[in-house]
């Protein structure tokens, strides 16, 4: 499968019980098996930065940073927040846009 873009990596990396997994509870939970460790999440924000800005600008609007990483302590645990924001609301967004 080819992953152009950072929606498509997520569906392809997870499958329905994954991405049904992190919508109900969150990557803090362990369940976006591909992308626990910083190491992982850091890579996919550096790879995918700005269509993982853009995605969330949509949702949050301009000040989607603040929102999201009042709390952050560095770099590194910003890429982590953002990029299992993204990844919670693609697999929301899958799961339950159809249900919609």
């Amino acid at each position: 499968m080819n992953s152009n873009t950072a929606v498509q990596s997520i569906l392809d990396t997870y499958d329905t019980e994954d991405l049904t997994d992190i919508a109900e509870h969150g990557c803090v939970s362990g369940c976006a098996s591909s992308h626990i460790y910083y190491t992982e999440t850091s890579a996919f924000y550096d790879k995918y930065e700005d269509e993982v800005n853009e995605y969330l600008t949509d949702i949050f609007g301009d000040n989607f940073m603040f929102d999201v990483c009042s709390d952050c302590h560095d770099m590194t645990d910003m890429k982590n927040k953002l990029t299992w924001c993204f990844i919670e609301l693609v697999a929301q967004n899958e799961m339950y846009a159809e249900v919609a």
